[in-house]
C-alpha cells in the first residue's frame, strides 16, 4: 500500500470545478469592455508564463521526483499552452501572422487532451532515457503540425472537421469523448500516484469545457475560452508542485531497491507516529526469505538484490490496497494490516507464500527460486503495544523456520499487565 497521500486525487477534480465556477463569475463581473487589458494583455501573458513554468517543471522534475509521467505532462501541456498563447491569443500583435484558421484552437486543445491521455498510458517503470527520447520526438512532431496548420495555405480545409457550430456536429463531441477517456484511464492506471490521476482528470475537464464553450456560453465564448486556457497552466503548475512535495516526502520513507517503505517508516508505525489506523484489530506479518545467505553466496549480492526486489513486489501486490509493506531489516519484511485479524492476515500470507514459491527470478542466465517463512499476530486491544505484536509475530516466524520453513505460523500477542 502507498499512503493515503498517494490516492487518486478527488480534491483536484473538485478544485478544477471550483476554478471553472470562479472563471464563470469573473467573466460576468469584469466584462471585457470595462477592462480590456485583462483579456488582451494580462491573461495571454499569464497563460504563456505558466505554460513555460510547467514545461520547465516537467523537464527538471525527473532527477528529484523520478516520475516519467510528470516529465511528459510538463512537456505535453506546457508546449500546447505556449502554442495557444503564442499563435492563437498572443498578447502582442504582429501583421506577420495570417488570420487564425477556424478549428486551430480546437486542434491545440485536442492535442493537449491526447497528451493527457498519453500520461495515463505511460508505464511508471519506463526508463528515463526512453521517455526523454519519445517525449522530445512527440513534441517535435506536434510543433511541426502546429506550424503547418497555423501558417499552411491549406490549413483552413484541413482543420474544418474540428470546427463545430451546433450540438449536432460530430466535432462538438470530440472534446467530451477525449475527456471521458482521460477520466477512465486516469482512474484505472494512476489511482495511487500522489493525486496525479486527479490532476490529469481535472486538467482534462478544464480543456473539455474550453472545447465546448462555444455552446455552453455562446455570448462570452470568445473571452471564456482563453480565460479557461489561461487558468489551466496556473491550476496545473500549482497541482504539480504539490504533487512534487508529496512525492519527495514519500521518497524519504521509501526503499529505492525494494520499492516499498523503508525501516524508518516502519519505525514510525511501530511508535504509532505514522498517519495510519493502528486501532485493534491490527494485523502484522513478519516475512523472512529462507536460506537467503545461500543465494548471496552462490549467485552474488546483485542476484540477492534482484531476489529481494522480486519478493518485495509479490508481497506488495499480495498485501493489496490496505496492506503496508516495509523493509524491516536485511531480507526480512514487515507487512501491517489495519483492521485485520491474525486469521485474515494468515490467509493473505499463505497466498503470498504460494505465489513466491512459484516466482522465478532471472539473473543473467540463471533462474533463482526462493521460499519464505511468515509469522503472524495481531493487536487485539489498546493495552497491547505494536512492539508486543511484532514480538509475537517474530516468535511465530521462528516457529515456522524451526518447523521446516516455507510456511505460515501465527501466535497470540500477550498483554503486558505491569
Amino acid at each position: 500500500m502507498i499512503s493515503n497521500k498517494a490516492r487518486w486525487g478527488t480534491f483536484f477534480c473538485i478544485s478544477a470545478l471550483l476554478l471553472l465556477g470562479g472563471l464563470f463569475y469573473l467573466i460576468r463581473v469584469v466584462p471585457a469592455g470595462h477592462n480590456p487589458g485583462l483579456y488582451q494583455k494580462i491573461l495571454p501573458a499569464t497563460g504563456l508564463t505558466f505554460s513555460c513554468l510547467i514545461l520547465f517543471f516537467g523537464h527538471f522534475s525527473y532527477p528529484r521526483l523520478h516520475s516519467v509521467r510528470v516529465y511528459f505532462l510538463g512537456y505535453g501541456i506546457g508546449c500546447a499552452g505556449a502554442v495557444y498563447f503564442t499563435l492563437c491569443k498572443p498578447f502582442f500583435r504582429t501583421p506577420l501572422f495570417p488570420p487564425l484558421p477556424h478549428g486551430f484552437s480546437e486542434f491545440v486543445m485536442c492535442v493537449a487532451l491526447i497528451n493527457l491521455i498519453a500520461v495515463t498510458l505511460i508505464p511508471s517503470d519506463t526508463k528515463y532515457r526512453i521517455i526523454r527520447s519519445v517525449t522530445l520526438g512527440i513534441i517535435m512532431v506536434e510543433t511541426v503540425l502546429f506550424c503547418i496548420l497555423r501558417f499552411g495555405p491549406g490549413a483552413a480545409l484541413w482543420l474544418r472537421p474540428l470546427f463545430y457550430h451546433t450540438l449536432r456536429d460530430p466535432a462538438f463531441w470530440t472534446g467530451p469523448a477525449l475527456l471521458v477517456a482521460a477520466l477512465l484511464l486516469s482512474f484505472r492506471n494512476i489511482r495511487r500516484e500522489f493525486f496525479l490521476g486527479g490532476i490529469v482528470a481535472g486538467s482534462a475537464m478544464l480543456f473539455a469545457v474550453a472545447w465546448t464553450s462555444r455552446i455552453i456560453d455562446p455570448a462570452h465564448s470568445d473571452l471564456f475560452r482563453p480565460l479557461i486556457l489561461a487558468g489551466i497552466p496556473v491550476y496545473l503548475f500549482g497541482s504539480m508542485v504539490l504533487h512534487g512535495f508529496l512525492r519527495m516526502e514519500h521518497r524519504i520513507a521509501y526503499d529505492p531497491l525494494l520499492k516499498i517503505f523503508n525501516r524508518d517508516y516502519c519505525s514510525r508505525i511501530i511508535t504509532e507516529q505514522a498517519n495510519i489506523n493502528v486501532a485493534p484489530p491490527f494485523g502484522i506479518a513478519m516475512i523472512d526469505i529462507d536460506h537467503f545467505k545461500q543465494v548471496n553466496d552462490t549467485y552474488g549480492h546483485q542476484a540477492g538484490d534482484a531476489v529481494l526486489h522480486a519478493v518485495a513486489q509479490v508481497v506488495l501486490c499480495g498485501a493489496g490496497p490496505d496492506g503496508i509493506a516495509c523493509r524491516y531489516g536485511g531480507e526480512e519484511l514487515a507487512v501491517f494490516f489495519p483492521q485485520k485479524t491474525a486469521k485474515e492476515v494468515s490467509d493473505i500470507a499463505e497466498e503470498m507464500r504460494k505465489n513466491i514459491e512459484k516466482t522465478r527470478t532471472r539473473f543473467g542466465r540463471k533462474t533463482i527460486e526462493v521460499t519464505i517463512s511468515v509469522g503472524v499476530s495481531h493487536r487485539e486491544q489498546y493495552g497491547q503495544s505494536i512492539v508486543e505484536v511484532i514480538q509475537a509475530a517474530d516468535k511465530a516466524l521462528y516457529t515456522a523456520k524451526k518447523d521446516g520453513r516455507n510456511q505460515v505460523r501465527q501466535q497470540k500477542a500477550l498483554t503486558d499487565t505491569r
